[in-house]
C-alpha cells in the first residue's frame, strides 16, 4: 500500500511538517509506503511549506504587530520575488486574547514587510493573507507603502479598523512607483469584502469583536469601498476573496492592482500533488479543525476535489471536527479520524500532548487501513 500524506498545520499546536513526520512514522510502522507533502492554503504556515521548493533566504526585519508594537518578523526573498505571510506579523497569535479588538488594530506591519522587500529589489510579491488579527480593509498595509487616508476635514487618520468609517479621501503620496510591482494575493476563503458573508460579519468574532463591533466594522468596510470608487480606484465590493484577512485582499486589488488567487490551488501546483496522486492508493489529509469553513477554499477541500478527480480515496485526520462525521463522509471523505481526546482539560494540555495524541490516532488509522486490505 502506498499513501500520499499532505496536510496543513494544526494551528497553535503542530506545523504541517511536524504532522507529516508523525503520520509518516505511524504509516511506516505498519509497512505502508509513504510520500509526504506539507501544504498550506495561504494562511498560517505558508512560508514553511515553501522551503522545499524555492531557493533564496529568509529575511528578518522589525515591523509593527496589530497593536503597533515592534516585533521581529520574517519573509522569504527568492531573487526578485518576495513571499510574505501576513500571519507572521499581523496574525491572531500576535495579540494576547485579552487585548484582541479589531477596531483598534492595523495591518501596517504587513505593508512594512512589502516595503522592505521592494527596497531590496523585489518586483513580485506573493502575499499569503490568512490567519490575520485585523479587519481594516488593508488601510494599514497601504499606509506603510505611502497611501494617506483623510477624513472629511482633511485630517490624516490612523489606519485602524474603527477609522474605516471616517475615510473621505485616499491618495498615494509615496515615492515608489507601485505600478511596477506585481502583487498576487493568496487567500484561503472566498468571502466578499462586506455583507452577511463578508470579512467583518464572518471572521471578526474570532478576532475578538462582539456583534455590535462586527456591525461597525462592516459599515466601515462599506464606506471604504465607496470611497475607493470615488477616488478613482477599482470597485472591490463584490470580488470573491476580497474579504480575506479583514479585507486586505480587496485593499491590495484596489490600491496595488493585485490579483487574488486560491492559495490551495497555488500550493497544489507548486507541490505537484496532481502528479503524485497518480501513483498512490490513498490520500491522507488534515488540519486542526474540520468544520463548515472547510469547503470554502481550505486545504482539505482542495485536495479532496483533486483526489476525487483521480479516483483516489481521501481520509481526513484532524485535530477535531464539528458535529457528526457522517456530514464529512457525504462531502466525499472515505473516513474521518480525530486526534483530540476528551481527557485533555484545556488547550495547554491539548498542545502539550498534541504529538502523542496525533500519533495514536494515526496508528489506529493505518492499522485499520491495513486490516481492510487484508480482508
Amino acid at each position: 500500500m502506498k499513501v500520499l500524506i499532505s496536510v496543513d498545520s494544526f494551528k497553535g499546536t503542530l506545523s504541517a511538517t511536524d504532522v507529516c513526520r508523525i503520520l509518516s512514522r505511524a504509516a511506516t510502522k505498519h509497512g505502508v509506503d509513504v510520500l509526504t507533502r506539507p501544504i498550506a492554503d495561504g494562511g498560517e504556515g505558508s512560508l514553511e511549506c515553501l522551503r522545499d521548493f524555492l531557493t533564496g533566504e529568509m529575511i528578518s526585519v522589525q515591523a509593527s504587530d496589530p497593536l503597533g508594537r515592534q516585533v521581529t518578523a520574517e519573509y522569504y526573498l527568492s531573487g526578485d520575488t518576495a513571499y510574505i505571510e501576513m500571519a507572521k506579523v499581523n496574525g491572531l497569535p500576535a495579540v494576547e486574547e485579552a487585548l484582541r479588538n479589531p477596531l483598534k488594530e492595523t495591518d501596517f506591519g504587513t505593508g512594512e514587510l512589502i516595503a522592505d522587500a521592494i527596497a531590496r529589489g523585489a518586483k513580485r510579491v506573493y502575499l499569503f493573507c490568512g490567519g490575520s488579527a485585523t479587519c481594516s480593509g488593508g488601510m494599514g498595509m497601504a499606509a506603510a507603502l505611502g497611501y494617506v487616508f483623510r477624513d472629511k476635514n482633511d485630517n490624516i487618520i490612523s489606519p485602524i479598523g474603527e477609522n474605516m468609517s471616517r475615510v473621505a479621501t485616499i491618495r498615494y503620496e509615496g515615492q515608489t512607483d507601485l505600478s511596477t510591482i506585481d502583487v498576487t494575493v493568496l487567500t484561503d476563503v472566498k468571502n466578499p469584502l462586506y455583507g452577511p458573508d463578508g470579512a467583518a460579519m464572518v471572521f471578526a468574532p474570532q478576532k475578538g469583536a462582539d456583534p455590535e463591533q462586527c456591525k461597525e466594522l462592516d459599515m466601515g468596510l462599506v464606506n471604504l469601498a465607496q470611497r475607493l470608487i470615488e477616488c478613482g480606484y477599482a470597485d472591490v465590493s463584490k470580488i470573491a476573496g476580497g474579504g480575506a484577512a479583514g479585507g486586505i485582499a480587496a485593499g491590495c486589488v484596489a490600491l496595488l492592482n493585485a490579483r487574488i488567487v486560491s492559495g490551495i490551488d497555488w500550493f497544489i501546483r507548486l507541490s505537484e500533488i496532481e502528479r503524485l496522486l497518480e501513483d498512490v492508493d490513498y490520500l491522507i489529509t488534515g488540519e486542526g479543525r474540520l468544520d463548515s469553513q472547510t469547503a470554502g477554499g481550505k486545504v482539505m477541500s482542495g485536495l479532496l476535489t483533486l483526489a476525487q478527480q483521480k479516483n483516489v480515496p481521501t481520509i481526513a485526520l484532524v485535530g477535531d471536527y464539528v458535529g457528526d462525521k457522517t456530514q464529512y463522509i457525504k462531502m466525499g471523505f472515505a473516513d474521518v479520524y480525530r486526534s483530540r481526546t476528551p481527557i485533555r482539560a484545556n488547550f495547554d494540555e491539548i498542545k502539550a500532548h498534541a504529538a502523542e495524541d496525533l500519533y495514536a490516532a494515526a496508528d489506529t488509522l493505518f492499522e485499520t487501513l491495513i486490516g481492510s486490505e487484508n480482508h
